[in-house]
């Protein structure tokens, strides 16, 4: 219940900074956002996210030894250097590809080191606190960072000029004010304190074979997930317009939002659950676990994105700015970008559950490859707003169906259909928001519409959650 409402909050917060987002900004500045973020979101997920996981994975076990704090005092150094790496990466690429022409490369470059750094701690500290279960404290953190990023980012577009760069940098200020109380709350909250001497004996002689083992792989698949992910922002600014990236990426972007936010409400609350329980030697307590997990996950996921398919035009009336109002196409493609890549992430934690994580590489790089060729190519064609998010989806799928096929290699889990098909069936009222016409693109039409079947969505969310998490009558 916490966490329930805790994310409900969150979701309005996250929708009403996408509509100021919209309001302030032009289509070209919001494509110049969506595209800063696509470039630090290569540093984050491809040299920060693959040990942030060992971490996930070592949490418990570093708290109860009491030696939490000192392992995140010598993962600072990590992500210190990994933020300072922007500068000459950025200097180089930007100089020799043009990327982002609508900012200055000392710009991108700050922006870029910021983000990461202030990013990556506020995201740690808050979710350890789940982790370790404080959720109240955990809900009021995560909360307050988007309360704190929607403040700063729209008093600095106000006062200093409706830029991309302006909105970033709120953004910054927000992670960054969040992440200092953060962590003084978690240092109140365990039994112990970071020994000095004990780091400088992992920095003078750092055991780094486990950390490369897990992580190395994972920083492949993430080189592949960000390719499959987000570099079609950059091929799309390049070949095409900024301004038809602010559009798509504003049509996506409210799918993801949505989708985004269920999935964070679900791990929020199982993953805790999810790596306690695999914390152990018993193979057969890790496969019921995963069984138990997805079971529960996967009907919850695909309820939502048949809701926001056939939902997508109201959605985008009430949610973005009167001239993105033609975005509801690509929110329909978004929804189910979105369902691939959230499924591909729940099998994938087979592979983190085993501490094999070898695997998982080659089902993003088919993606990965898929999405950068595939979107390349149907960019020079006259079909390109249809083409360009088709591409999307077929490659989220791919990835996918070959990620099913790795994991089962790994562990013998089963899926329930029977909770799937039961998805499926409560969705069925879905298609009466089609017929609500709303030609003039009344936001009380569709407010009245999204509250109606929102309710209906809420309540079939509810019967999904009740229902046994068992794997009977999968395979």
């Amino acid at each position: 219940m916490i966490i329930g409402a805790g994310r409900a909050l969150q979701i309005i917060i996250a929708l009403a900074a996408m509509r100021l987002l919209t309001h302030l900004l032009s289509s070209s500045e919001v494509g110049n956002v969506y595209l800063v973020l696509s470039i630090i979101s290569y540093f984050s997920l491809v040299l920060v996210s693959p040990v942030g996981l060992y971490i996930t994975r070592r949490l418990n076990d570093w708290h109860k030894g009491g030696i939490l704090l000192d392992r995140f005092a010598c993962y600072n150094i990590y992500v210190l250097g990994v933020s300072l790496s922007v500068f000459p990466v950025l200097f180089l690429v930007k100089g020799a590809f043009g990327i982002a022409a609508g900012i200055s490369t000392l710009g991108l470059c700050s922006l870029a080191f910021g983000y990461i750094y202030a990013g990556t701690w506020n995201s740690t500290i808050i979710f350890a606190l789940n982790m370790l279960h404080h959720r109240l404290s955990f809900v009021v953190f995560s909360t307050a960072t988007l309360l704190l990023s929607l403040f700063f980012s729209v008093s600095l577009v106000k006062l200093y000029g409706s830029s991309s760069a302006m909105w970033i940098a709120g953004q910054i200020l927000g992670f960054t004010v969040a992440a200092a109380v953060s962590l003084l709350y978690l240092r109140r909250k365990v039994s112990y304190v970071v020994s000095f001497a004990r780091v400088w004996k992992i920095i003078k002689k750092p055991r780094l074979q486990g950390i490369a083992k897990f992580s190395f792989p994972l920083l492949v698949m993430t080189f592949f997930m960000w390719l499959q992910n987000q570099s079609y922002r950059l091929i799309v600014e390049k070949n095409i317009s900024l301004d038809f990236l602010g559009q798509m990426a504003v049509g996506l972007g409210i799918a993801a939002a949505i989708i985004s936010a269920a999935e964070s409400l679900v791990q929020q609350i199982y993953y805790p659950i999810y790596y306690t329980e695999i914390n152990t030697s018993d193979g057969e307590i890790r496969r019921s676990a995963w069984n138990k997990m997805a079971g529960v996950i996967i009907p919850l996921y695909l309820l939502t994105t048949l809701f926001v398919s056939f939902l997508a035009w109201h959605l985008v009336t009430v949610l973005v700015d009167v001239k993105f109002r033609e975005v509801w196409i690509f929110t329909v493609f978004g929804a189910w970008v979105e369902f691939g890549r959230i499924v591909t992430n729940i099998f994938s934690t087979v592979a983190h559950s085993e501490m094999r994580t070898g695997p998982l590489a080659k089902p993003y790089a088919l993606g990965g490859i898929l999405t950068a060729v595939g979107v390349y190519l149907v960019s020079f064609s006259a079909a390109h707003a249809f083409l360009i998010p088709a591409v999307l989806v077929l490659s989220g799928f791919v990835t996918l169906l070959f990620m099913i096929a790795g994991m089962r290699r790994i562990m013998k889990f089963t899926v329930n259909f029977k909770a799937i098909k039961m998805a499926v069936l409560l969705a069925l009222p879905f298609p009466l928001g089609l017929l609500v016409k709303n030609n003039e693109s009344s936001i009380l039409i569709s407010c009245a519409v999204l509250l109606a079947l929102g309710s209906y969505f809420l309540f079939a969310q509810y019967l999904l959650y009740r229902r046994p998490a068992c794997a009977k009558g999968g395979v």
